[in-house]
């Protein structure tokens, strides 16, 4: 579904490796969460975001537009432009 190896699946899950802005857009089109993506901190993060801006549930571009701000973090913590 996601075009990408078991292998490649795996070094994610060990922490290996991250997956493309686009793979991770693919994963929550697919149903997973933000918090199995990024964790419990990240998850509560889009929660709160979510409250002040509305009230109701985030929609899959809400998501959409944390998991962007997210990768972006991440790229400029560990300085590298490939994820």
């Amino acid at each position: 579904m996601l075009g990408v190896s078991m292998g490649l699946v795996g070094s994610w899950a060990s922490g290996r490796a991250k997956p493309s802005y686009e793979t991770i857009i693919k994963l929550i089109d697919a149903g997973v969460t933000v918090e199995e993506l990024f964790g419990k901190e990240n998850a509560e993060k889009l929660a709160e975001n979510s409250k002040t801006l509305q009230t109701s549930p985030p929609t899959r571009s809400d998501l959409k537009a944390v998991v962007r701000e997210i990768m972006d973090e991440i790229k400029s913590e560990s300085g590298s432009p490939n994820l």
